[in-house]
């Protein structure tokens, strides 16, 4: 009996035995101790159990000792009490029926203390409310996913994002309530392989809301496994950054567009630069070449002095004369590209006899020219009048005229065709003269820029540059064919009605 007392009082847990009437019949140490702060008496041998339990337990546990000698089935109940001094204790009762040669001769009784183990899991349970109410009322996106794509957890937050409710997703795909088609298999592409070995971070997901509105997710994905290490789902955590997406375009348009503005203004500084070397290339070899002659022929009259007659006297000054007359050219074309460039040219607008001027303009550069050529002037059905910048108007067909001329040399005719189509006046002007290369085409209308075929003719360059700029003060376009040794074809139309179409205020 000894042994099995020390055997008893060295067990954690509280050990009584009584016998089917529920005497008590032994006890342990553990059981003693419970006994003075839960039981109404102190646990005494001979004693029935029930008459030392609280009231609200001795119901139940008569019950209980009535159940064992009816089925001699062990029976397992569990317990609260209130110690003497006010602290609560849970309990976890076992009474177990000893069967002796088919008679019930002992009942043990197996007391096991589990308030730390119910502490701990109150804790738990708070911690796990806490948790999820913190994911619940959260300011960020909680998407829970089982392994196969299924939603298994969806916070407010979705909700108020997607317009979905948690009764409308749960134990629904993902997949099928958010994206679209295209989308699906780049996303499960992302579970399948890239988060099974490692953790993805910050990946844009546009989705689709109930309403049908599009939405993008900055989001990141782990795994959710088991205790034994198996992945069981996924959870995705991110927020919404449609806005954010807007904002970033609108800065890389903005960027974009200032650097191809800049880029246009190196562009524009490049070609001014340029413009301004090939300016002073041109202008010194053209103007060098007409003060050379001037001096050359000055010189020649100092030396002859008065023995020189008039003949010969008025071919020199008629060749002083002349170079004057190219200098003059030269300077005027230079001041009018200035004055295109700065934007310093006005409409001047005024009824124009558009036949008695044609044939005005063609004799005018037929004696400018020295008549080397023969401008055949071909004009059809044309209005009385019309509206129009008589200037701009001479400048453009007396620059392409005198061009055509002289870059004929030693052709005869210059065709020059006018006429009316719908609601635009048309002039063609064709040459058969020395033509454009294929490769400087593009770059025709540039100032100061001469074909490589044109070195030994005269001429800055800008008569060309200076005709666009005044085509397009008159709202009119400007086109041109020509190949190399055949001639070209400038073609100009300008609107027959300036003020109407194009709502121009005259001066």
């Amino acid at each position: 009996m000894d042994l099995i007392n020390s055997i008893l009082d060295n067990i954690d847990e509280a050990v009584i035995v009584t016998n089917p009437e529920g005497i008590v019949l032994l006890y342990n140490k553990v059981a003693l101790e419970h006994s003075q702060d839960l039981l109404e008496k102190t646990l005494q041998l001979d004693t029935s159990i029930t008459e030392l339990l609280p009231n609200h337990r001795r119901e139940i546990t008569q019950s209980i000792f009535k159940n064992i000698r009816q089925h001699r089935r062990p029976q397992k109940t569990f317990a609260e009490y209130v110690s003497k001094n006010g602290s609560k204790y849970h309990l976890e009762i076992n009474y177990v029926p000893v069967v002796t040669e088919g008679e019930l001769t002992f009942i043990h009784i197996f007391v096991r203390d589990l308030t730390a183990q119910k502490i701990f899991e109150r804790k738990l349970a708070s911690q796990a409310a806490n948790t999820n109410n913190l994911i619940e009322k959260a300011h960020a996106i909680v998407i829970g996913l089982d392994s196969r794509g299924y939603i298994t957890a969806w916070n407010e937050h979705c909700s108020r994002i997607t317009g979905f409710e948690k009764r409308e997703v749960y134990a629904k795909r993902f997949t099928d309530v958010v994206l679209e088609k295209h989308q699906k298999e780049g996303f499960e592409s992302i579970l399948t392989h890239e988060v099974l070995s490692d953790p993805v971070g910050n990946f844009e997901l546009p989705i689709i809301t109930k309403t049908g509105k599009s939405v993008v997710l900055l989001l990141s994905c782990t795994l959710r496994t088991s205790p034994a290490g198996t992945t069981v789902g996924f959870v995705l955590v991110g927020q919404d950054v449609t806005e954010l997406i807007h904002y970033r375009r609108s800065l890389e348009k903005i960027v974009d567009e200032r650097t191809r503005e800049l880029k246009m203004a190196l562009k524009k500084e490049k070609d001014v630069v340029d413009m301004r070397s090939r300016f002073v290339s041109i202008a010194s070899h053209e103007f060098r070449t007409p003060l050379s002659n001037i001096e050359y022929e000055t010189s020649a009259l100092k030396k002859i002095g008065g023995k020189i007659g008039l003949d010969e006297l008025t071919v020199k000054l008629n060749k002083i004369e002349k170079q004057i007359q190219h200098m003059n050219r030269l300077l005027d074309d230079v001041l009018t590209y200035n004055k295109n460039e700065v934007g310093k040219i006005q409409l001047i607008l005024s009824n124009l006899n558009i036949r008695d001027f044609i044939q005005k303009v063609a004799e005018e550069v037929g004696q400018s020219t020295k008549h080397t050529h023969r401008i055949n002037l071909e004009i059809g059905t044309l209005p009385t009048n019309l509206y129009t910048d008589e200037k701009l108007l001479r400048n453009i067909l007396t620059n392409i005229l005198t061009n055509a001329i002289k870059f004929s040399p030693g052709k005869e005719t210059i065709r020059f065709i006018v006429q009316t189509l719908g609601n635009q006046l048309v002039f063609v002007i064709i040459d058969h003269g020395i033509g454009i290369s294929p490769d400087e085409r593009d770059k025709v209308f540039e100032p100061f820029l001469r074909g490589s075929n044109a070195n030994s003719i005269q001429g800055t360059g800008l008569g060309l540059s200076i005709v666009k700029k005044a085509v397009e003060l008159l709202h009119g376009t400007l086109q041109f064919e020509s190949r190399i040794g055949e001639g070209s074809t400038f073609t100009v139309s300008i609107p027959l009605d300036i003020t109407t179409k194009y709502h121009v205020t005259s001066c």
